[in-house]
């Protein structure tokens, strides 16, 4: 009787010790979704270029104004240049992030194009040290819309002519103030 009995015994220590190791494959699914970049999310606007070059070097600059350093990933022939990570570090885990800029161009017609924004987004999960990027552990987030939408505006703003604001004369100001 006692044969039959360490059997059921040894079958549950097995089942115990196997069950850590389904509980991490079960989730395993879960955590590689975390480490994929997501869908992109590209924002667009129309603009208004006297040409191809000044629109080019407008969104370099509209980049180096929000703080994105020069990327590698920049073709003028394709009218497409992706930044560098731009870094702010936090001291907790998961405040710390990095975006990345990505503007694709394309003539529509005359002096009109259309820009294609898009601002990739990590966070940094790093426990030990979150205020060090030798240390980083960056997993994908969602893009940044808000980030896009501004990189856009200040874009549009570098392209404003001076006919597209309203005239107003300007009036002295009053000396008995």
């Amino acid at each position: 009787m006692s044969h039959s009995t360490s059997r059921p015994a040894a079958d549950r220590r097995r089942f115990l010790a196997l069950l850590p190791l389904a509980f991490v494959v079960a989730l395993a699914p879960s955590c590689s979704s975390m480490k994929r970049e997501p869908s992109p999310t590209w924002l667009d606007v129309e603009v208004e270029a006297v040409s191809r070059d000044v629109l080019w070097q407008m969104a370099q600059l509209a980049m180096k104004r929000r703080g994105f350093p020069r990327g590698t990933d920049v073709d003028v022939n394709s009218l497409r240049m992706e930044s560098g990570w731009r870094n702010s570090l936090a001291p907790f885990r998961g405040d710390g992030r990095r975006h990345k800029a990505v503007i694709q161009l394309s003539h529509v017609e005359g002096d009109t194009w259309k820009a294609e924004v898009r601002v990739k987004a990590q966070a940094n999960m790093s426990i030990v040290r979150p205020t060090d990027p030798r240390y980083a552990e960056w997993e994908w987030r969602d893009d940044d819309e808000d980030e896009a939408l501004i990189l856009i505006q200040v874009l549009r703003s570098s392209l404003t002519t001076g006919d597209e604001f309203p005239e107003r004369e300007l009036t002295p100001p009053d000396p008995e103030r």
